[in-house]
């Protein structure tokens, strides 16, 4: 079947049944019927959602290798036996072939308000181009948009810790997203400190890597391989190269701090689950259990 953006003969073909108002040169400008921005509207909410569907599986990924990690054994050496790198495709698999309606679910959530955000957006832009900015439309549009960021948040919030529920106890998505709900308020001072620490590691270890990068390729730019003007890779300043380097030392980092970010999340999770169920948690480490219970949550380990 072919696809009605690309099918001249469909009638919500967007670009062949659009109406040009202006036709000069090759410049046009399209008007698309009500149909064909629902079309539009549809294919952007899809394209969201495959987008949050592999953030989702990439969490639910991290949760359950996190989850075989806490609940592993302790051998005699007192180290866990965990399965190692096979923990990241068993997760893979239990989160594609049993999972996968509760990943979608929830990532169908974060991306309607994704997608309301952006036709906030363009009606905005719309306005602006048209010159029909009106204070009290702009002002309702910016309540919305505030509204509409702050729930988008709360779910994503409840969703990341959905998935370490639905990891540890294999829920559907509803009732993960209660049993998350009920320990996020239990565990709220813990989560908070714990999210401010790796907000903060975060940072730092991304500017770290960075600046280590940029450092390093701005000197290796100075040897005689990038200073001869007959090398092939000359290089006549080095200090663009390093910004470059330090911006993609950067971004590399941001994918590790996110993975970082995820396991600590997976962990006081699990933490939080033993606690619920009144287990002494024998395998949390120590510096976990330190931190949920100087916050004044849970029992007293024995």
């Amino acid at each position: 079947m072919t696809s009605p953006l690309i099918d001249p003969n469909s009638k919500t073909h967007l670009v062949g049944q659009a109406v040009s108002s202006q036709a000069q040169g090759v410049y046009r400008h399209f008007e698309l019927t009500g149909q064909q921005k629902g079309i539009l509207v549809g294919y952007v909410f899809v394209a969201f959602w495959i987008e949050c569907f592999l953030n989702a599986l990439y969490q639910f990924i991290i949760a359950y290798a996190m989850a075989e990690y806490y609940y592993a054994p302790i051998d005699e050496d007192g180290d866990k036996d965990v399965p190692g790198c096979c923990a990241i495709f068993d997760g893979a698999q239990v989160g594609i072939f049993y999972h996968t309606g509760s990943l979608a679910f929830g990532s169908a959530l974060v991306a309607m308000f994704s997608t309301i955000q952006l036709i906030i957006a363009a009606i905005k832009m719309q306005q602006k181009a048209n010159g029909t900015s009106n204070s009290v439309v702009t002002a309702i549009l910016s309540c919305v948009g505030s509204i509409v960021t702050c729930f988008k948040w709360i779910v994503e919030l409840i969703n990341r810790n959905a998935y370490v529920d639905i990891a540890i106890t294999s829920n559907d998505f509803c009732s993960a997203a209660r049993n998350a709900v009920g320990l996020i308020i239990q565990l709220a001072g813990s989560m908070a400190v714990l999210n401010g620490a790796t907000v903060v590691f975060s940072i730092f270890g991304c500017l770290l890597v960075g600046i280590g990068c940029g450092a390093f390729a701005f000197f290796a730019a100075q040897t005689a391989t990038f200073t001869d003007p007959t090398s092939t890779y000359f290089i006549v300043t080095p200090v663009p190269v390093a910004i470059v380097s330090g911006f993609i030392g950067i971004s590399v980092a941001a994918c590790f701090m996110m993975v970082f970010d995820m396991a600590s999340d997976a962990l006081l999770y699990c933490y939080g689950v033993d606690m619920q169920k009144g287990k002494a948690s024998p395998n949390a480490p120590a510096a976990l259990k330190d931190l949920v219970h100087n916050q004044g949550h849970g029992e007293e380990e024995s």
